[in-house]
């Protein structure tokens, strides 16, 4: 026991916990740091559309056919269609959209609702529709393909 009556051990898991959120408070800051570092030295090769309230990155290329449109799964942005070959050999016959799903490349993810399949579909649909794209064949990859669906 301390003089104060508080075992030493609850002090101990006190001076822990603050130590470790400590940690991670810093940590944060860090990933934060390196994040605005990376985004300076890698800028966005596409442009932006708001939709839903959020600000949405999106590559175009092609200008003939049906448009088509690019949706990628997890842990990986709108740029994997364009280091892989696909939205190349696409935009030669039509119009092609590539979008970087809310959270994911340069699309913001705003902490105020889960983002479901359904809440993505419903930010994309607004954005073809304000890109003027009624209808369009979509492509989902992985995790993308729900919300493609």
């Amino acid at each position: 026991m301390t003089g104060k009556g508080i075992p030493m051990a609850s002090s101990r898991v006190t001076v822990g916990l603050a130590a470790a959120a400590a940690a991670l408070a810093g940590m944060a800051l860090q990933v934060r740091a390196n994040a605005r570092r990376a985004e300076r030295e890698h800028p966005p090769a596409g442009r932006f559309i708001h939709a839903g309230g959020i600000r949405l990155h999106y590559l175009e290329a092609g200008i003939g056919g049906p448009p088509v449109v690019l949706l990628h799964g997890n842990a990986v942005q709108a740029e994997d269609y364009v280091a892989s070959g696909v939205f190349g050999l696409a935009a030669e016959r039509h119009r092609v959209l590539a979008f970087d799903r809310p959270g994911y490349g340069y699309s913001e993810r705003p902490r105020d609702r889960p983002w479901t399949a359904e809440a993505q579909a419903a930010v994309l649909a607004e954005a073809l529709a304000r890109l003027g794209i009624r209808r369009a064949i979509v492509v989902g990859h992985s995790w993308g393909t729900l919300t493609a669906l």
